[in-house]
């Protein structure tokens, strides 16, 4: 057992605080009520030099060796936590500014406990801590302005200021440059521990049964004074050990190695796997990691799971929220409460993982109507919570969208988001990786060959294949069969109306054909299954008018291949928001309204979101269904040459499902483009990929 006599730092005015609290027992007075005298703490010190002059309480059951019966616990090992902590801080110089950076939960504890640690002489300096306050914006941003009013007010006196605080945004930019020194709340550790025990028993327990770091970790204040209420030190540490365990002993974490079909993506956030810990070991200064990331790519493919994997990876807690889940609270003010309040957790959490999934729904700002003036002010509550994440060390920052061109630009920008990286649907390797995952006892070159008619499934529909597969098993009492993940798949996805995979790899080819011939950012993949196809291709960042043409055209290739070989259009190429018209649509907008590339001139107006008032305004829906025709029947002439081609690439497409890299690059015309799929788009040096994910529409 540790010697409590040592030189622990704050161990002398925990003493005092239980002697305080022993003396109040005797006298039938609350330990907490004022001091006849303000040195009354310093004075019980020099009282009582160690702990072996502690004074019993009054009289109680012989087996129980309690000092003092209040919940006192948890105090003391803040104390204590807090003296290691400032421990060497420059407290004792006039005007200077430390920060000790506390969960918002412990605020008050910690305030009690600086208060104590000052009273038996352990801290020099005016404490000023933040005031937890109510959830309205209103009370967090009062609350704030009285902390700074009074770390203001001590320093132009003359004192040194201990300001405490879940982290360093709540000092706001003046105060910021005056910080001379930044210290975290350091965990609980066994040294600590064999210095409480006997300050609050009398006896210690044995030093084999002290707890280790890895469960010592799992405890919280309130643990400690639920298990110090124990009457010996044993029953302390069993009590500490029951807690402990309960909260060590959860479900396997996902890691990164479980996250299969994006190797590209693992490879990096392994990176920053290894960043993190080499801030941990202080090799690596934080402003140097790359912290945040906007996933982005359609539903289900694994964007929620993958924050999750990387805080297994990390082995950090993770703080996930989203929009719909912050707004459900009430009214705007409850709103950003709630998002300031999952901030806050994952700031105190440090080193954490924040997730806000639902980005999309934090959409530009610009018009002037009621629901426009309400996202402004969404938008910039989110922009002032993203600022205190970017500030607090040790915070990985993960967004998800589904639809990454509707994020207010101001949200999305480079020193918001270091990395805004594609996720697709999983391609014939990650489908066979994923079944492997779930169906073990299915040999995998029988996955492998399964995965060609899966291609076009997401992550999440794969999942629930496998479950239903394996259930199907189950319930038969055998082990799962091939025929039972086949039978799963005809009910997820029945067999398609003939000729429907045929117009789907026509459409598609469309798409690369034009994608090839015009220059544009060269494919990376393609997909075709009978719920649809993807072609996956970088945007150019910037636009001209001829660009805006070629791309109009890009996203009109696939109807107009549909209509030259068989005769008419199919409804996939409208099919959504996401879909080849609308899209087409929008950029035509852009073009008319915003890029002052149009007839209506160079003045610019604001998009109307998603285009719904567009029935209403026949002058511009004419103007954009010129330029509409206009790319269809260029898309139409440029297909027409290359015909033969565009039968070849579809009929490929029908029989090979995906094709990806050097084989796409082989499949188009002997024609080379001046971009080939290993370049940079233009333009896009910086960003790689754009936002737009570009699906080419179903063509069910």
């Amino acid at each position: 057992m540790p010697d409590p006599s040592s030189s622990l730092p704050g161990l002398a005015a925990a003493r005092a605080r239980v002697a305080r609290e022993i003396r109040a027992a005797a006298r039938g007075t609350k330990a907490d009520a004022p001091p006849k005298s303000d040195d009354l703490m310093a004075q019980s010190e020099a009282k009582i030099p160690d702990t072996r002059t502690v004074p019993d309480p009054p009289t109680r059951d012989p087996g129980d060796r309690r000092r003092v019966v209040s919940p006192l616990a948890g105090t003391l090992s803040m104390m204590l936590r807090i003296a290691r902590a400032l421990e060497g801080a420059p407290l004792g110089m006039s005007g200077t500014l430390v920060l000790l950076t506390v969960p918002a939960d412990l605020l008050g504890l910690a305030h009690t406990a600086c208060a104590a640690l000052k009273a038996g002489g352990s801290v020099g300096a005016e404490i000023v801590g933040l005031r937890r306050s109510g959830d309205l914006r209103s009370d967090i941003a009062r609350s704030r302005a009285e902390f700074r009013e009074s770390i203001t007010t001590a320093l132009r006196a003359g004192h040194a200021v201990l300001a405490i605080a879940p982290d360093a945004s709540s000092l706001g930019e003046a105060l910021r440059p005056l910080l001379t020194a930044t210290q975290a709340l350091p965990p609980l550790d066994r040294e600590m521990l064999a210095a409480l025990l006997p300050l609050t028993h009398r006896g210690a327990g044995r030093p084999d049964r002290l707890l280790g770091a890895d469960l010592l970790r799992h405890l919280t204040p309130l643990h400690l004074d639920i298990a110090f209420a124990g009457p010996t030190p044993e029953a302390v540490l069993d009590r500490l050990g029951r807690i402990a365990a309960k909260g060590a002993t959860a479900a396997p974490r996902t890691t990164l190695a479980d996250v299969k079909g994006l190797p590209a993506l693992v490879t990096e956030l392994e990176g920053l796997v290894r960043d993190v810990a080499a801030w941990r070991a202080g090799a690596l200064d934080w402003g140097r990691v790359p912290s945040s990331f906007l996933l982005y790519g359609p539903p289900g493919t694994g964007k929620t799971m993958v924050a999750a994997a990387l805080a297994g990876s990390l082995e950090v807690p993770l703080t996930a929220t989203s929009f719909s889940e912050c707004q459900k609270e009430g009214h705007m003010g409850d709103m950003l409460a709630a998002l300031n309040g999952h901030v806050e957790a994952a700031i105190a959490a440090a080193p954490a993982v924040f997730f806000l999934d639902e980005m999309d729904s934090f959409h530009s700002r610009g018009g002037r109507d009621r629901n426009e003036r309400y996202m402004a002010s969404v938008v910039n509550g989110l922009l002032e919570q993203l600022s205190r994440l970017d500030a607090a060390a040790g915070v990985v920052v993960i967004g998800a969208t589904n639809h990454p061109d509707r994020i207010d630009p101001a949200v999305v920008r480079s020193g918001r988001f270091d990395r805004k990286i594609p996720i697709g649907l999983p391609d014939k390797d990650g489908i066979a990786a994923i079944l492997a995952t779930h169906l073990p006892d299915l040999p995998p070159e029988q996955l492998a060959a399964e995965a060609r008619d899966l291609v076009g499934l997401t992550g999440a529909d794969l999942v629930a294949l496998a479950r239903q597969a394996a259930a199907m098993a189950r319930g038969a009492e055998r082990a799962v069969r091939l025929a039972d993940l086949r039978a799963a798949a005809a009910r997820l996805r029945p067999p398609a109306p003939k000729g429907v995979l045929r117009r789907i790899a026509l459409h598609e080819a469309g798409h690369l054909l034009v994608t090839h011939f015009l220059d544009l950012p060269a494919a990376q993949s393609v997909q075709v299954s009978p719920r649809g196809g993807a072609v996956l291709a970088p945007e150019p960042v910037c636009h001209t008018r001829a660009s805006a043409e070629d791309m109009l055209a890009l996203h009109l290739a696939g109807r107009a291949a549909e209509q030259l070989v068989l005769g008419t259009p199919s409804s996939g190429a409208g099919d959504g928001p996401d879909s080849d018209l609308a899209q087409a649509t929008r950029l035509a907008a852009r073009i008319e309204l915003q890029w002052g590339m149009g007839r209506m001139g160079p003045a610019w107006q604001p998009l109307p979101r998603d285009l719904e008032n567009l029935r209403f305004d026949p002058a511009l829906r004419a103007r954009l269904n010129r330029h509409l025709r206009a790319a269809e029947a260029r898309a139409t002439a440029l297909l027409d040459a290359h015909i033969a081609d565009l039968l070849r690439i579809a009929e490929v497409l029908e029989q090979e499902r995906e094709v990806v890299g050097a084989a796409l690059k082989a499949l188009l015309p002997g024609r080379q483009s001046s971009r080939d799929s290993d370049n940079v788009p233009v333009g896009a040096e910086e960003t790689g990929p754009s936002l737009s994910w570009r699906p080419s529409g179903r063509s069910a």
